[in-house]
């Protein structure tokens, strides 16, 4: 029938195997438990090293990479901070190097350069992340997500120096990001926090924001944080509600 027969073996090792009674197949190398029974999800696909596909329908390859979510798609390596690829709900896709989606049907495609904190997350439902980060003095604050429902974050962050923190987050619902955070010195914050917010532009070790309610930032430096508000140009804050300020 074709539907018979169980996991043919467990544990660390090389090989390729069909297993009929989950309808899933296994191609590679593992150094544990990652191709075992209980690691095996229902008509799903691994292959690679040290890959794990234990969602129902998944798929995981290359290097390290994780599908642990129904229907998820895993396929990267272990990223420079040492975190794996990974997919880990329910239709979520993750692409690249130490790319996590978590949320359901998010999508996460990208890179960690370097240091903690860069991983490109996208954690919430419908979200969407690409890019890279580079921490590379290894700061604790580095971040770099997006995590509000239905949420999107494209472009580059880079935090160099000890004490020195860099962020890029898009995390109001419906909120859009898209530019570059370059951290030189102090603090710099890239960020998209109001529902329905958007920022577009360069964070340079300073503040670039749309936290207001259809709040709109563009340029370089520039903060729109009152609902409806409009900024426009260089160093640039607009904190009245409805109003569009330009400035250079």
């Amino acid at each position: 029938s074709g539907t018979t027969g169980g996991t043919p073996t467990s544990g660390s090792g090389t090989r390729m195997m069909w297993i009929p009674s989950k309808g899933a197949f296994r191609a590679g190398v593992v150094q544990g438990t990652q191709w075992d029974n209980g690691s095996v999800g229902n008509y799903s696909a691994a292959f690679g090293f040290n890959t794990s596909a234990s969602g129902g329908c998944s798929y995981a390859a290359d290097l390290g990479s994780t599908a642990s979510g129904l229907g998820s798609w895993a396929h990267g390596i272990t990223g420079a901070n040492g975190a794996n690829t990974q997919a880990t709900n329910c239709a979520a896709m993750a692409f690249g190097a130490g790319a996590c989606a978590s949320g359901t049907h998010s999508i996460s495609i990208g890179s960690s350069v370097s240091g903690s904190g860069t991983s490109p997350i996208a954690s919430s439902g419908g979200s969407i992340i690409i890019g890279s980060a580079d921490n590379s003095g290894n700061n604790t604050q580095a971040g770099f997500c997006s995590s509000g429902s239905g949420s999107v974050l494209v472009g580059r962050l880079d935090v160099g120096g000890i004490f020195i923190t860099g962020t890029m987050k898009s995390t109001g619902t419906g909120s859009v990001g898209i530019g570059y955070t370059n951290s030189l010195s102090g603090g710099t914050t890239f960020l998209s926090s109001g529902e329905g917010s958007v920022v577009l532009g360069l964070a340079k070790s300073g503040t670039h924001q749309a936290t207001g309610e259809a709040s709109v930032a563009i340029g370089e430096n520039v903060q729109s944080t009152a609902d409806n508000a409009i900024s426009l140009g260089r160093s640039v804050t607009n904190s009245t509600a409805d109003s569009f300020a330009v400035g250079f």
